[in-house]
């Protein structure tokens, strides 16, 4: 419930940050125009017949190249939004009343024991406390290091053989190419 709160909300800053973005696209856009259209003032007068056909080559392609050019800020703005959208969310997830994180650290660590048996968790820097109430409250089997992770939230888990990233940055990942169309769709 939290999460969707925070999306709404991630949603709407970036909503108007690509309206802010678009019509300043659109402004550029209509510089090129005019440049492109002056140019085109000045090759007529050159040479009336020959001319014509080029400055209408060079305006056609210059609004060309202005439409590229415009739709690769706008893509560039839209892909920039979209990553900051999800860098906000790990950030709000790190700031989450405690309790809320344990259950969510809580569910994780159920999900890892049950392919994992024994490891230790190396938690999030100024974690440890909350990273001791979600093992105790999921009852699993590892055990807490003393030395921490250099994550924002979760942990870190080790094994023997491997070491499994479940920081907040990890979480949001995962989930990341399963909501992404979501988040396009409703930011843009």
């Amino acid at each position: 419930m939290a999460l969707q709160d925070l999306i709404n909300q991630i949603e709407k800053d970036l909503k108007k940050e690509i309206l802010q973005l678009e019509k300043d696209a659109e402004v550029k856009l209509d510089q090129l125009a005019k440049e492109a259209s002056e140019t085109i003032s000045e090759l007529k007068e050159k040479s009336k017949s020959d001319t014509e056909k080029s400055a209408t080559a060079i305006s056609q392609k210059k609004a060309m190249l202005a439409k590229m050019e415009s739709k690769r800020l706008i893509l560039e703005t839209k892909r920039e939004k979209i990553n900051e959208a999800y860098s906000q969310a790990v950030k709000m997830l790190d700031k989450l009343p405690e309790g809320k994180q344990v259950d969510l650290l809580s569910a994780v660590l159920v999900a890892l024991g049950k392919d994992v048996d024994t490891g230790k968790i190396y938690p999030a820097k100024g974690k440890k406390s909350l990273i001791k109430k979600a093992l105790e409250k999921s009852k699993a089997k590892f055990s807490l290091a003393d030395k921490e992770a250099d994550t924002e939230g979760g942990f870190i888990l080790k094994t023997e053989a491997l070491e499994i990233d479940a920081s907040y940055q990890a979480i949001v990942d995962q989930v990341r190419p399963s909501t992404e169309k979501e988040v396009i769709a409703t930011l843009f």
